[in-house]
């Protein structure tokens, strides 16, 4: 799981999907530990199926919430490099390409009311180039508000500015909610049927 949305106000995401057993039916049952201070993450029970959550940030909590009202997460982002010429084109560090390749499917977050969900664009492509990961990896997007009711981009929207009508695996875009937790399950099941089908 990665995203801007991880880093704004649904940042509280992540804390109720490990935290919220009575709501979510999601149980945790053990911790992932990282390497070099990347990779963390938990085990998850969901209705007697097992699976691991790792979660991506761009940098250290400290600096996510220095940079947090300045707008400007790709400044500080540590899970990118510049690639090629120009530095223009990113790609992920060595570490994150490793444990990405371990994925079976990729949880991708943005703030469904934020003006510019195209900027999460550059993570997301860094993320799934093909030449890392196979096609048949699947990828959910969750379009996050925090609290039920309030505006958000539809997600045909959130298709466009992220262009994932380009790309050559299965994925799906969810209407999802912080407060209430809408969509995160559907999205889970979803992931799971899609690896099961493989």
């Amino acid at each position: 799981m990665f995203g801007p949305g991880l880093e704004s106000y649904t940042s509280p995401l992540v804390r109720k999907i490990i935290w919220d057993e009575l709501h979510l039916g999601i149980r945790t049952t053990g911790m992932i530990p990282g390497t070099d201070g990347v990779g963390s993450g938990i085990c998850l029970d969901m209705n007697g199926r097992q699976f691991s959550l790792i979660t991506l940030y761009s940098t250290c909590q400290k600096v996510r919430e220095e940079q947090a009202n300045q707008g400007d997460r790709m400044r500080f982002h540590q899970m990118l490099r510049p690639a090629g010429a120009g530095g223009f084109q990113v790609e992920l560090i060595n570490s994150i390409k490793d444990i990405s390749r371990t994925a079976d499917a990729f949880v991708f977050v943005v703030d469904a009311k934020a003006e510019n969900i195209e900027l999460g664009k550059v993570e997301l492509r860094a993320m799934l180039q093909e030449k890392w990961f196979d096609l048949h990896v699947p990828l959910v997007v969750l379009s996050c508000v925090d609290e039920a009711g309030k505006a958000r981009t539809p997600c045909l929207d959130v298709v466009q500015s992220l262009e994932l009508q380009s790309f050559s695996r299965p994925w799906k875009v969810v209407d999802s909610c912080v407060d209430t937790m809408e969509g995160v399950i559907p999205s889970f099941e979803w992931l799971l049927g899609q690896i099961r089908s493989q």
